[in-house]
């Protein structure tokens, strides 16, 4: 889901336009089934035109430390709209714990996060589907998720701009 938020991000902002706090919790080599972060982000913005040539350092943190629930919250702070681009998701507490600090929540439609939208929050909808990593997971292999479309999440981040001039972005 890292990945999905990045990517967007990249497309809906050029660099300098807004700021994407991506928290993760781990930057082992073993960020299953991804890699690391920092090669992640790397790859995603070297393929695109307006990043390519962008030190993405100044403009995409990656925070990997496991926060208190005091460090928490001030991440909340310092965030104006939490993105989460789960493919499934049970109740997505964080995006409550973000919307209990007031900030604006962009999510894909993919568990329990409609019962916290509101007026000024954006859910992307998906398509269900079959689980590529359901074994590595331990999941059975029937597993589903949903799939989105990166555009239509870049779309609602750009138009979460719309609504008041974001400073940064979370995506957890």
């Amino acid at each position: 889901a890292g990945q999905v938020a990045v990517k967007a991000f990249v497309k809906a902002f050029a660099p300098g336009e807004a700021r994407l706090i991506l928290k993760t919790n781990t930057l082992s080599q073993d960020w299953r089934p991804y890699p690391a972060p920092f090669e992640t982000v790397n790859t995603i913005t070297s393929q695109d035109k307006r990043w390519r040539d962008v030190d993405w350092r100044k403009h995409i943190e990656i925070r990997s430390t496991i926060l208190s629930r005091t460090d928490l919250f001030k991440l909340y702070e310092e965030i104006d709209v939490f993105v989460s681009t789960s493919h499934g998701e049970g109740f997505c507490l964080p995006g409550m714990e973000a919307k209990l600090a007031g900030r604006r929540v962009v999510a894909t439609d993919s568990g329990g996060v409609r019962e916290f939208i509101q007026d000024g929050d954006l859910l992307v909808s998906g398509k269900l589907g079959g689980c590529a990593w359901a074994r590595m997971y331990g999941w059975p292999e029937n597993s589903l998720w949903y799939h989105f479309e990166v555009d239509e999440i870049a779309a609602a981040l750009r138009a979460s701009t719309m609504l008041q001039a974001p400073r940064e972005f979370c995506w957890q």
